[in-house]
């Protein structure tokens, strides 16, 4: 019976790990596209594209917002953060998202939630060169528990353009 009882165990909690994230509702939450690539964000939030020296970089905020609580900044390019100095924080995951293997970290104790995808972005050049962009999104000065889930849940919904 102990051992029974420790298989169904054992097997809810793989099954719990393994399941797909519940998306957010759609009727109340919006598609922000970058041009590159889109999350699903609360109908509050936007993105609004930054200047950049050798990358994309953008910010996605809550409307009306103009401190550093509940944004992300995005840096697409071919040097973005890998997000290594993270790597023995309190959650370091790996995820595929739309088709791409996805490094998540939370760090309750910088207050942090960080993705970093390694060829997130590849483009064709002539003679057959590809240039491949980084893409690294982290939203800091997360509050409570509750900013760290959205914020989690944000970014497992991305999307790249083909």
């Amino acid at each position: 019976m102990k051992k029974l009882l420790s298989f169904a165990a054992l097997a809810l909690l793989i099954v719990g790990c393994t399941a797909t994230p519940v998306q957010p509702p759609a009727e109340k939450w919006q598609t922000l596209d970058t041009g590159a690539y889109s999350l699903e964000a609360p109908q509050n939030w936007y993105y609004e594209d930054q200047q950049g020296i050798d990358s994309k970089v953008g910010i996605f905020a809550v409307k009306g917002e103009k401190d550093r609580k509940a944004r992300f900044i995005s840096d697409l390019g071919e040097y973005s953060n890998q997000l290594s100095q993270y790597d023995k924080t309190d959650m370091v995951s790996y995820e595929t998202l739309d088709g791409k293997k996805a490094k998540i970290v939370v760090d309750r104790k910088d207050q942090l939630v960080a993705m970093y995808i390694a060829s997130a972005k590849t483009i064709d050049l002539s003679g057959g060169r590809r240039l491949e962009f980084d893409l690294c999104i982290a939203s800091d000065h997360l509050k409570n528990e509750e900013e760290v889930q959205l914020a989690l849940k944000i970014l497992r919904t991305i999307k790249f353009k083909k």
